[in-house]
C-alpha cells in the first residue's frame, strides 16, 4: 500500500476557542495523507469564519454548514454516511490536540488485519485541562477483552480516538440507524458484530476538558463529584441505552446475525418482561466486562431495570 489516505470527519459547534489548534494538529499528521471533512452544526460564534479561513488555505479541508442543529450524534452520522473515498476513516472533536503520529499508529495496527473485514481502532487518552496541563491518563491499566457480548452492555470507544477501515465505513454508510445513543457506540457495536476491534493502551491525543464539553471525562477517578455522577447513572431512567440500542441492532441487522447473537439481543430486549428474564440477564456472564466495577454496575442496573 502506498501512503495511506485517511478521511478525518469533524463536527463543529461554537468551537472558536480551541478549533485552530486542533485543525493544525490534524494537518500536522505524519506518514499519512489527510483529507479533512467538517460539518458545522449551527455555530453562532466565529467557528465558520475559522473554517472558511482554513479551507481557503488548505485544499485538503472542506466544510459545510448543516441545515439544522443535529447535536453531536446526528451531525457525525451525517458525515459518516456521506461518500468519502479513503483507505481509512477517523473521527475528530473540535477541541483536542493530536500527537503527530496519532493516525499513523492507528493505521499501522489496522493494516495488520484483513482489509475486507470491518475493523475499528481506538486508544487511551491523556486528559488535560483547557491549557493542556496534564491531569491523568484515562485508563490506568491495559484493557483485556471482556466476555463475548460485553460490547452490548457498554461501549468502550471514545469517538475522538476512533479510526476504522473501508469495510466498516461501507456498512456504516449503507445501514444508518434511525436513532441511536451515540455515533461512536454504533461504530463499536457494528465492528464488534461483524469484524474486529483493536485497543491501543498508549494515548496519542490530549483530550481537553474545559467545562463546555458536550461529553467528557472525569478529571479525577475518585472523589465526591465522581461518586455523585456515578450514583446518578443508576437512577437516570432516560439512560437506558443498552436496551434501546439492542432493539435498533435487532431491527437493522437481525436477518444478518447468527442465532446466538440474535438470542443475546432478545435477552436484552425482553429482560423487563418478567423477574425471571431480569435475573437471567443479570446472571449471564456473556455480558461481563473485564472491569469488576463495570460488571457490578451493569448487573445492578439490570436488577433496577434501567439499562
Amino acid at each position: 500500500m502506498s501512503v495511506p489516505k485517511v478521511c478525518v470527519l469533524m463536527s463543529t459547534y461554537n468551537g472558536e476557542k480551541f478549533l485552530r489548534q486542533q485543525l493544525e494538529s490534524v494537518l500536522n499528521q505524519q506518514g499519512v495523507v489527510v483529507e479533512l471533512h467538517i460539518r458545522d452544526d449551527g455555530s453562532q460564534d466565529s467557528t465558520v469564519n475559522i473554517l472558511n479561513e482554513f479551507s481557503y488555505e488548505h485544499s485538503n479541508i472542506s466544510y459545510y454548514s448543516g441545515e439544522k442543529n443535529l447535536g453531536p450524534c446526528g451531525s457525525f452520522f451525517e458525515l459518516m454516511c456521506a461518500e468519502h473515498d479513503a483507505d481509512f476513516y477517523a473521527l475528530s472533536d473540535q477541541d483536542d490536540v493530536w500527537d503527530k503520529d496519532k493516525l499513523l499508529c492507528a493505521v499501522n495496527k489496522l493494516k495488520l488485519l484483513p482489509q475486507d473485514k470491518p475493523a475499528l481502532y481506538h486508544s487511551n487518552l491523556r486528559i488535560v485541562d483547557s491549557n493542556e496541563n496534564f491531569i491523568r491518563i484515562s485508563h490506568a491499566h491495559p484493557k483485556a477483552l471482556g466476555a463475548e457480548y460485553s460490547y452490548l452492555a457498554e461501549s468502550l470507544v471514545t469517538g475522538c480516538t476512533a479510526v476504522y477501515n473501508k469495510a466498516l465505513a461501507k456498512i456504516i454508510a449503507d445501514i444508518k440507524p434511525k436513532k441511536f445513543s451515540m455515533h461512536d457506540t454504533w461504530l463499536y457495536m457494528v465492528a464488534s458484530i461483524f469484524g474486529n476491534v483493536i485497543y491501543d493502551f498508549e494515548p496519542h491525543i490530549n483530550y481537553r476538558q474545559h467545562g463546555a464539553n458536550v461529553i467528557g471525562a472525569r478529571k479525577t477517578r475518585f472523589g465526591l463529584e465522581s461518586l455523585k455522577r456515578e450514583f446518578k447513572k443508576y437512577f437516570n431512567w432516560n439512560d437506558q441505552h443498552s436496551f434501546f440500542n439492542a432493539q435498533i441492532l435487532k431491527d437493522q441487522f437481525g436477518d444478518l446475525l447468527n442465532k446466538e447473537t440474535n438470542q443475546k439481543l432478545d435477552e436484552l430486549i425482553n429482560y423487563k418482561n418478567s423477574f425471571a428474564s431480569t435475573f437471567r440477564l443479570a446472571a449471564d456472564k456473556d455480558f461481563d466486562s473485564e472491569n469488576l466495577y463495570r460488571r457490578i454496575r451493569f448487573k445492578i442496573k439490570v436488577l433496577l431495570r434501567n439499562i
